[in-house]
């Protein structure tokens, strides 16, 4: 599968997308600075890109979401310790996700993560 990007998306924002998708389901204290890191993705995803959280982009909510997506994720990334080899585990790995999107967007008062859209070619 291929996705397009816009060229003005930062790298380190490209990187977050590919852990979210490769991270297992492992969970461990991850230091504050890799917190702050996936929470800056997030806040910068949601503002600038068609994807992750954008939905949430004007909401007054967005930072205090993404400090509780990025400790939650950040967690779980810490302890990544091989690839995801079959489209089972990356589905697992992506449901995960979902759930602690939703998880941290209920604590906030925020709507569910709304369906995904199809990719355009």
């Amino acid at each position: 599968m291929s996705v397009s990007m816009p060229r003005s998306v930062p790298a380190r924002i490209l990187v977050a997308c590919v852990a979210i998708i490769a991270s297992p389901s492992l969970w461990a204290d991850a230091p504050q600075q890799v917190v702050d890191q996936y929470a800056s993705a997030c806040q910068q995803m949601a503002k600038s890109t068609p994807i992750g959280d954008s939905d949430l982009r004007d909401s007054p909510k967005l930072t205090e979401y993404c400090a509780c997506f990025g400790r939650k994720f950040a967690d779980r990334a810490v302890t990544q310790t091989a690839l995801l080899h079959t489209k089972e585990e990356v589905a697992a790995a992506q449901a995960e996700e979902l759930q602690m999107r939703n998880t941290c967007r209920s604590q906030f008062g925020l709507p569910a993560v709304p369906p995904r859209k199809p990719l355009k070619n």
